[in-house]
């Protein structure tokens, strides 16, 4: 009977000991699946970030890009404007050229006016000496 008993008891046992194995079993195999899951999510969280960063750093490029293309064209309208400015000013160097010489023209008939009316005046001067002269002659 005592040997029954312990065949029993060791018969719990070895039932107590294979629960406790499959108890640890699952509780290692639940611990191995959410490491698991968890190195997974990782994984999947690096790879939106690495995208995360590689779409940014298109985006800086592409920034960097249109800036430039915008500095471009603002230099372009830049030297555009200063070819303008130039054009104009070389109109207004020549405007200025034509003015003096018109300048110059005036005065030459001023004085071309002034010398036909002291020549008018001589002669008027002239005409009524002799018609005096005829007058009282």
């Amino acid at each position: 009977k005592e040997l029954e008993t312990l065949l029993d008891n060791t018969k719990l046992e070895e039932a107590d000991a294979k629960a406790l194995h499959e108890a640890i079993s699952k509780e290692r195999h639940g611990r191995l699946s959410d490491l698991e899951r968890t190195v997974q999510e990782t994984k999947d969280s690096i790879a939106s970030l690495k995208k995360e960063e590689d779409e940014l750093k298109e985006k800086i490029v592409n920034d960097g890009n249109v800036r430039q293309s915008e500095l471009n064209a603002l230099e372009k309208r830049i030297k555009e404007e200063e070819s303008v400015i130039a054009d104009l000013e070389s109109e207004i160097a020549a405007l200025n050229n034509s003015i003096a010489h018109l300048n110059d023209q005036i005065s030459d008939l001023q004085r071309a006016i002034e010398d036909i009316r002291d020549k008018s005046k001589r002669e008027s001067s002239g005409i009524n000496a002799e018609y005096g002269d005829s007058l009282n002659g």
